[in-house]
């Protein structure tokens, strides 16, 4: 048996909560376009997970949870994958589901500073105060932004997937010492600050 829907009719939470509550197992499998992500299910609890790169079962729920349009499918006939998930073993679909909320409240938080990988940042000529401390990671950041660009070219400086990468903006932004800027088709890049490595 499949159950099949939209993500305009049921959001991807809405149906983790069906499948998992009922105890069910199969592969719940989410299309956005080219994007495709599943979640191995074996009676209520998910042992298995992909989103691109991504295998850690909160994480892959968390993207499925950001897809706009596109459909889902639960196929409770196909084979259910087990292991091989960031997530190690079994987690029960509530664990999973409240792990990807919290990340995707957080994720609101965040896109109202940092609103994608193409926005553009650059560090604050002015700091915020006479005397500016900063811990580990807001230094990496700070050095990843260096005289400016996409956030995306953070991104990949750091090694960071998006989340973690606009996280991390988001920080140093917080913290005054950078400023973000969204992409406009007549501005690409923006003007180097004087003194930025």
């Amino acid at each position: 048996m499949a159950l099949n829907g939209t993500l305009k009719d049921f959001a991807i939470d809405e149906v983790l909560v069906f499948v998992g509550h009922s105890g069910r197992s199969g592969v719940l499998t989410v299309e956005d376009g080219a994007r495709r992500g599943q979640l191995s299910i074996d009676a209520g609890h998910v042992v298995a997970a992909s989103f691109a790169e991504v295998d850690d079962p909160v994480e892959v729920a968390f993207e499925l949870m950001r897809l706009g349009q596109g459909g889902f499918s639960f196929d409770q006939s196909e084979r259910v994958e087990r292991g091989g998930g960031g997530g190690g073993g079994r987690s029960p679909v509530d664990d999973v589901l409240a792990g990807a909320r919290a990340r995707l409240a957080e994720w609101r938080d965040i896109e109202r500073v940092v609103p994608s990988l193409v926005a553009l940042v650059a560090l604050n000529p002015a700091p915020p105060g006479p005397e500016v401390y900063v811990d580990r990671e807001q230094w990496a950041t700070i050095c990843a932004i260096g005289a400016g660009g996409p956030v995306g070219q953070v991104a990949d400086r750091l090694g960071l997937r998006e989340f973690a990468a606009c996280r991390a903006v988001k920080a140093v932004v917080d913290a005054g010492l950078a400023a973000v800027a969204p992409a406009s088709g007549e501005s690409r890049h923006l003007t180097a600050v004087p003194g930025a490595a």
